[in-house]
């Protein structure tokens, strides 16, 4: 996925990119009609997934359907109108790279693939879960270069309570939530591990802004001196996740890890070049495939510390200055909502057998990469324009089928203590 804009191929392709959708329909009858006639345009130009629904027939379907709605109107139908019925076609795909993007999503969209986040007031950087029974209130996840990670803080620790005053169970979730709105120090009371025996822990930390909420970081696995655990959020950026991923790789050698786990669970994807480089730091060799639109293929990955192309709408490349191949166990963990890019670095450490994939069957959109196209009311379409294959030729799979299959629940995370999939990915590297 990238969102950039269209780029010269010295193609049919590039002959259409490079022509707006008004230069083919000159006509405009309405704001609503021009907004679903450009969107259809880029669908018919540009899809190139799986989807057997009939597109023409459907376009033509929500094209008088719309009409319909803009009869009273007539040159006065505004864009609203449209939007729906550009969400209807899109959804008719039933293709998970296809959706409606709407003005304000498209907006801070782009600002996460520049890397920015996009909302300026400060944070301690985590991300609460439900309380449980005891009133402790489940960490979901933290943020790299935050406060609390900096200070200690771990995904799936438990809050037990702030500034010495420990948290009633009926009232957690509001009692933590109304002492986060501060920009003075907080002091957290942690409980880690299982619920019958925690370690427990306090960490002081204060507010501040985070301007880069998709890049990896790595800890200690609680309980497991030696073994790191590599949380990917996201691969959303460019040049910063893959290097970031090498890096951590150094530290762990350096440090004499035993074995990592790498986390890609709720990983929605990102750009080609950042999941290929973040995986060809543990596949000897590089990770490299094909694309494939309906104008022409290109090569994309990484190897011998270099991108070897993207894909056909962001020819961007860029170079490891120092990379690093770990060559120890690593098991890799992945839910249902698992996608795109965070499937295709679990497929590229399946494929090369190196190590397990533990967790749930993930969403489902391996085997083909989308981009954005914006329209005249500056919201946008997801289009599935790429297929997405090995250099061999020979398709992806649809989805990742993990290994060994366990399933993720938060909530039993919350009541035990205990990641399943963090244990099971232990034991099926040796290590406990």
């Amino acid at each position: 996925m990238n969102t950039k804009g269209l780029i010269v191929l010295g193609s049919m392709f590039a002959l259409i990119s490079t022509q707006s959708y008004s230069q083919f329909q000159p006509i405009i009858d309405s704001p609503a009609t021009a907004l679903y006639k450009e969107a259809a345009f880029y669908l018919e130009q540009y899809y190139f997934g799986y989807s057997s629904a009939d597109l023409p027939n459907l376009t033509e379907q929500y094209r008088q359907e719309l009409e319909n709605a803009c009869a009273s109107q007539g040159s006065n139908c505004g864009f609203e109108t449209a939007r729906p019925f550009i969400e209807r076609l899109t959804s008719s795909l039933r293709d998970g790279h296809s959706y409606y993007v709407s003005a304000a999503a498209y907006k801070s969209a782009l600002s996460s693939f520049a890397g920015v986040n996009t909302n300026s007031n400060p944070s301690f950087g985590f991300t609460p879960g439900t309380a449980n029974a005891q009133g402790e209130v489940l960490v979901l996840d933290v943020s790299a270069n935050s406060p609390v990670l900096e200070a200690g803080l771990q995904p799936f620790d438990r809050i037990t309570g702030i500034n010495g005053v420990k948290f009633q169970t009926l009232t957690a979730l509001n009692t933590l939530y109304s002492s986060l709105n501060t920009d003075s120090p907080v002091r957290f009371s942690i409980a880690r591990g299982e619920i019958a025996k925690p370690v427990k822990l306090e960490i002081t930390v204060q507010r501040r802004y985070n301007p880069n909420l998709n890049l990896p970081f790595s800890y200690v696995a609680a309980g497991h001196p030696g073994v790191v655990v590599m949380r990917f959020p996201n691969f959303i950026g460019f040049n910063d996740i893959g290097p970031k991923t090498h890096a951590m790789v150094k530290d762990a050698t350096l440090k004499k890890a035993k074995a990592i786990v790498i986390d890609v669970r709720g990983n929605i994807g990102g750009e080609e070049t950042e999941c290929s480089s973040a995986a060809a730091a543990f596949v000897a060799g590089g990770v490299e495939f094909m694309g494939q639109t309906k104008y022409l293929k290109l090569p994309w990955g990484f190897k011998d510390g270099k991108t070897t192309g993207n894909d056909a709408r962001d020819l961007r490349s860029y170079t490891i200055a120092d990379p690093q191949l770990w060559k120890g166990k690593i098991a890799v963990l992945v839910n249902r909502s698992t996608a795109s890019c965070g499937e295709i670095f679990a497929y590229a450490v399946q494929r090369a057998k190196r190590g397990k994939i533990i967790g749930e069957t993930t969403l489902g959109v391996l085997n083909t990469a989308t981009d954005y196209f914006s329209l005249i009311d500056q919201s946008a379409v997801a289009i599935t324009y790429s297929r997405t294959f090995n250099l061999d030729g020979t398709a992806l799979p649809e989805r990742i089928t993990p290994d060994v299959m366990l399933e993720f629940n938060t909530q039993k995370i919350a009541q035990t203590g205990k990641d399943d999939m963090l244990e099971k990915a232990l034991v099926a590297m040796g290590v406990k």
